[in-house]
This record gives C-alpha cells, sequence and structure tokens, in this order.
C-alpha cells in the first residue's frame, strides 16, 4: 500500500512516516516527492491517484490542504485526518476518521490509525484459526485476560486505565471513532465509540471518559464538561468509568439519561458472562431501574 501525506514543512512527522513503514505502507511526500518540472498541482493530483489513502495533517499554516482534500474526496481515496491547530473542525473534512494530535503524539494517533488502516487494507482470503486464551460455552470470554490486567494495573499512572480500556475495546472488535474534542470548553474524552448493538438504548456514537477516582472535589467539573460536551456534539450519552469513590456514595452518583457512571469492577464482573454490549447494558438497565 501507498499513502499521500500532506504537512507543513515545520511539522515533523518522522515519527508517522516510520509507523506507516512498520506497517509496510510506503509514503508519498507532498513536500519532498513532488515533482517540480510540471504544474504543482496536476503533480499532487497524480501522486494523491496513485496512492492507496490519503494522510491530511491540518494546521493553520498549510496552504493546499483544501486543495489535497478536495482531490482525494473527488477520487474517493480513504482520508484519515490529524488535527493539530484547529480550534474548530475544518469544514472539509469530508466526514473522514480524524484525530486531534500533533504530529508528534504517536501514541494517540497510532491507536486511531491502526483502525483506519485495518478497515481498508485488502482483506486476505485464507481464514486463520485464532487461539484465544479462554472459552465459557460456544462464545468467546476474554474475562481472564481482563481481570488478570485490571489486577495488574499501575494504579498511579492514569494512562495505564487507558491502556485497559484501549485493549478491551480491540478484544471485542469495538469500532473506535475519535477522541472526540469540545472546542468550547477544551474537553475531550478519551474514548469515542460505536455500537450498533447499543444505539436503541444509548445512541450513537458513544463517549467513553475514564476516570481513577470519583470524590466530592471532582464530580461537578465532570457533570459541567461532559454535559457542555453532549450539548455541542451530536453525541447522545457519556459512560464514565472509575475505579474508586472517595467522599461518596454509588447511590449519590448523579446518573441521568445522558451519562452514566460505571464502577470498572463491577463492569468487569459482568464480562464473566456477557460480551462487551450486553455488559453495557445490564449495567444501564441496572442503573435506570434503581435510581429512577
Amino acid at each position: 500500500m501507498k499513502a499521500f501525506i500532506s504537512y507543513r514543512f515545520t511539522d515533523n512527522i518522522s515519527e508517522i512516516v516510520k509507523l506507516l513503514n512498520e506497517n509496510k505502507i510506503e509514503v508519498y511526500d507532498s513536500l519532498s516527492d513532488i515533482d517540480y518540472g510540471s504544474s504543482i498541482q496536476k503533480s499532487i493530483k497524480r501522486a494523491i491517484s496513485e496512492c492507496d489513502f490519503v494522510i491530511l495533517v491540518y494546521s493553520l499554516e498549510n496552504p493546499h490542504i483544501a486543495f489535497e482534500a478536495g482531490i482525494a474526496f473527488s477520487l474517493n481515496k480513504p482520508i484519515f485526518s490529524i488535527i493539530s491547530e484547529y480550534k474548530e473542525d475544518p469544514v472539509f473534512l469530508f466526514d473522514s476518521p480524524y484525530v486531534r494530535a500533533l504530529p508528534t503524539e504517536i501514541e494517540k494517533i497510532s491507536f486511531n490509525l491502526k483502525i483506519f488502516l485495518d478497515k481498508i487494507k485488502p482483506k486476505k482470503r485464507e481464514k486463520k484459526i485464532i487461539q484465544h486464551k479462554y472459552y465459557k460455552g460456544d462464545s468467546l470470554n476474554y474475562y481472564n485476560d481482563i481481570f488478570y490486567n485490571y489486577n495488574n494495573l499501575n494504579t498511579n499512572n492514569e494512562r495505564e486505565y487507558e491502556i485497559f480500556f484501549k485493549d478491551i475495546f480491540e478484544k471485542y472488535s469495538l469500532n473506535v471513532i475519535q477522541n472526540k474534542f469540545d472546542s468550547k470548553s477544551n474537553f475531550y474524552t478519551d474514548f469515542c465509540i460505536w455500537s450498533d448493538e447499543l444505539s436503541n438504548v444509548l445512541g450513537n456514537p458513544i463517549l467513553i471518559e475514564i476516570k481513577k477516582e470519583i470524590n466530592k472535589k471532582n464530580i461537578g467539573e465532570i457533570e459541567s464538561n461532559v454535559n457542555n460536551l453532549i450539548k455541542n456534539n451530536f453525541a447522545e450519552c457519556c459512560l464514565i468509568f472509575y475505579d474508586n469513590l472517595k467522599g461518596i456514595e454509588k447511590k449519590e452518583l448523579p446518573n441521568t439519561l445522558n451519562y452514566y457512571f460505571i464502577q470498572i469492577s463491577d463492569f468487569i464482573e459482568k464480562l464473566i458472562s456477557n460480551d462487551f454490549n450486553e455488559s453495557i447494558r445490564k449495567i444501564r438497565n441496572e442503573i435506570v431501574h434503581n435510581h429512577y
């Protein structure tokens, strides 16, 4: 596969190029690989037509981005966007998958890019049997793996919780849309997922926020941020996962029809006999039944 990447000359895209090369993807550099002996616009159009997909690094000082986005869209090329500086979403995203990150924030980019690449890579005809560690009945169950990972979390590092949930999303093949950003409050949730099985009760997409601890000091800020995010975006619901409560009881948590506080241990317990979607559905029903 081959990728066309557009960026401004001051951006450091070395880590992005390295990531693509590790995935055996050749890179066409929009700055260094252009044939300057002919029209730049024609060279860009020809290059994009010869590539399998396009990566656009949005910044305020990339004058060609709108042109290249339009060419990619007109040629029906898959687009993955990295928004590094825009406060508002650019109007020419064309509903392409995107992540808000600097070109050097490779961990954030790699997670979203992997999902994008998995969707566009040619599928192999031969089927390989994947050996899973644990089965329950006739359906796959990852409870043992998840339970082990949870018990071995470094609880002093909140980033560990994000990695823990990232593994769960991958195990259950959930679609992660983006890190959803709210320009009005400068707040974004950790993940944003799409689940057709949960759409009738939670809508789509579903925002995911992960907290090590919920306490009386931070609960008001969490409520305010999530309310503003839902008000200013198209998501209808946010799931707020937390590990511990301090100075507040579970029955005091301000659950609403737009967001639900879910203790991670309760969620993992549901995974013993349910998949991700059914576990969330059952927890949501329990919260609604006990709260309203």
